[in-house]
């Protein structure tokens, strides 16, 4: 997996984002997050972000200044193949629900 783009509204943040997501798909040497996603092609809906999956993270300390209290990560497809996977992150708890994904 490779990081193609990051967005946020403060450039800031986008950059420490950026650097972020980028230190976690190097060191990651377990299954989880985006590669998990990619890998099964099942999302990952957290309606309220646990504290424990910040810290089972390489670097998760550093992404607790995001605020993040709602997180989804999504497969996307193009004809039928898992060709990436995408991420949402919210401030507010609850921003995102299983359902949304059906």
């Amino acid at each position: 997996l490779m990081n193609i783009a990051t967005k946020h509204v403060d450039p800031e943040l986008c950059n420490a984002a950026y650097e972020l997501h980028i230190n976690y798909l190097e060191n990651d040497t377990e299954l989880s997050g985006s590669k998990k996603v990619f890998k099964t092609g099942v999302p990952d809906v957290f309606d309220v972000l646990p504290e424990s999956y910040l810290e089972a993270m390489p670097d998760g300390d550093k992404l607790k200044k995001f605020k993040a209290r709602s997180l989804m990560i999504v497969p996307m497809f193009a004809k039928d193949k898992i060709i990436g996977t995408i991420i949402f992150a919210s401030q507010r708890q609850k921003a995102y629900r299983d359902n949304y994904v059906e």
